[in-house]
């Protein structure tokens, strides 16, 4: 990791870290006074750890790392891991206000460090995508969830508006239960499903949307970090894309698969 000049005229600093085997750095910010947070994934079982919130890291499997430097990197503030029985790949990270990391990234493992509030509370069996949150010092996960369907997920990008909403962006393969809100591609468009009144008349159409089976469609999943009970109709607001060159509505990225 390496500090420039606004001019690139001169490093400020510029360090190592790692362990013994491979250590991928995917997500990097800066907070309001000058440390830097990296995070990604390791398969060193002695990459360095301080104030970890697990102790061991396993072998032969991608562990997640998120760690904190002071302002001119000559030591470490925190170095904590995310451990879990199978592959495990943080993607992005930001920091907010309050000097939490939010992570996100997916995972093959059915034992990530879930909260009780979280929006999927169980692992769907074929890899997720996830979306955590550490506190200021690194040493508890204060918030952490799921995000698939019945399929695939990956996350890869993760962006806080001003009231540190998250805004993440990846990609499925799930057909159904992969939370939407809005469908904005008409090639997701299947049927319209009957909503019968009491007489067994249609008294209304529910248009359901279904992907094309093994295909990997992007989207874009917006929430609260911590919402409360009842309010997660609120707080959840998913738009699906289509395969192809497609603009994502409230953000400045062209999404091509």
């Amino acid at each position: 990791m390496a500090k420039f000049a606004p001019t690139l005229g001169n490093v400020y600093y510029s360090t190592y870290i790692g362990g013994s085997k491979q250590d991928i750095v995917q997500g990097l910010d800066v907070d309001a006074t000058g440390c830097a947070y990296i995070s990604g994934y390791t398969y060193s079982g002695d990459y360095p750890v301080l104030h970890s919130i697990y102790f061991t890291l396993k072998p032969d499997s991608s562990n997640i790392f998120i760690t904190k430097f002071n302002q001119d990197a000559s030591q470490l503030l925190y170095s904590t891991n995310i451990t879990a029985s199978n592959n495990s790949f943080a993607t992005d990270l930001v920091v907010c206000g309050n000097n939490y990391a939010h992570i996100t990234g997916y995972t093959n493992a059915a034992d990530m460090p879930i909260t009780w509030d979280a929006f999927f509370l169980e692992y769907s069996g074929f890899g997720d995508a996830f979306y955590s949150v550490l506190n200021e010092t690194g040493d508890s996960v204060i918030f952490s969830s799921y995000i698939g369907g019945d399929q695939y997920e990956r996350a890869y990008a993760l962006a806080l508006d001003n009231v540190d909403a998250a805004y993440i962006c990846g990609a499925t393969t799930s057909q159904l239960h992969f939370p939407h809100s809005t469908v904005i591609a008409d090639s997701l468009f299947d049927y319209f499903e009957p909503v019968l009144g009491p007489g067994g008349d249609t008294i209304s159409l529910i248009p359901i949307y279904r992907k094309t089976l093994g295909s990997w469609d992007c989207f874009v999943f917006k929430s609260m970090y911590k919402p409360y009970p009842g309010e997660l109709a609120t707080n959840i607001d998913t738009i699906m894309l289509s395969i192809g060159n497609m603009f994502c509505p409230g953000s400045s990225l062209v999404i091509r698969i």
